[in-house]
């Protein structure tokens, strides 16, 4: 199974010109053949980028109800999947911080994606410190009223809130990461019957680190945020993939 690199550029570019220098590592590096790199673009950008760019785009955020209706500044995930978008984040450690998402809301906008057809990115994780109780109540919380069924299509991504860059970046040691998700993939097995989910690494993935997660067979691929946002580092992260089967190849022109 290929391995995802989601490229998370949060509420940047302001522009054409900001998407074409954070597009432009790919320019000579072009795409990564083994591994699947996915741009999580603002929604204004994102049927441009899926059109001249020819990548596959992600929603970084969309409404609880599938399709349209009365809700003044709203993106449905339908709309997303109109404008191309295959994946779609759901329930970011941002969203929750500054937007004061619940858990009940984070789970109808699951269920809204997953009705829609989109493929969820379901970001779970401890807030303040290391806590494997923590780290499985909130997965938990989230899931119950899920169908089991649709568990395959949900790409499970562990972001523990203390990692993230802006939020302190206290990285977790690396056997630390392994052992956790092995225990999700053993709780989603036990208690959900998944037997073989997706678990994706967040946590102030950058240059530096990306060969070392990738590395890791626990781990089926990573979300980069602030570091996406550095052309310079996102062509040193590149560079790592050839260490991993990526073939560079001039694709955009």
């Amino acid at each position: 199974m290929k391995k995802y690199v989601f490229l998370n550029w949060k509420c940047n570019p302001l522009d054409w010109k900001g998407v074409l220098s954070l597009m432009s590592p790919l320019k000579q590096n072009a795409f990564l053949n083994k591994h699947q790199v996915v741009i999580c673009a603002p929604f204004v950008f994102l049927e441009n980028i899926k059109k001249d760019f020819k990548v596959e785009t992600c929603g970084q955020n969309c409404f609880w109800v599938s399709g349209a209706g009365p809700y003044t500044g709203e993106i449905s995930p339908l709309m997303l999947r109109g404008v191309g978008c295959s994946y779609v984040l759901v329930g970011h450690s941002e969203r929750k911080r500054l937007f004061n998402e619940t858990e009940k809301i984070i789970t109808e906008k699951l269920k809204a994606a997953l009705k829609a057809g989109l493929k969820p990115l379901l970001f779970f994780g401890e807030t303040k410190k290391d806590s494997d109780k923590e780290m499985i109540s909130r997965l938990d919380s989230v899931l119950k009223s899920i169908d089991k069924k649709d568990l395959q299509k949900i790409l499970f991504v562990y972001e523990p809130v203390f990692a993230i860059s802006t939020q302190g970046g206290k990285i977790l040691p690396i056997t630390r990461i392994k052992e956790k998700l092995i225990l999700i993939r053993d709780f989603l097995k036990k208690k959900y019957a998944s037997s073989a989910p997706c678990i994706i690494y967040g946590g102030s993935v950058n240059d530096v680190n990306l060969k070392q997660y990738l590395d890791q067979k626990e781990i089926n691929g990573v979300v980069i945020g602030q570091a996406s946002l550095s052309p310079a580092k996102m062509e040193k992260a590149l560079m790592v993939g050839k260490d991993h089967g990526f073939i560079f190849r001039k694709r955009f022109l």
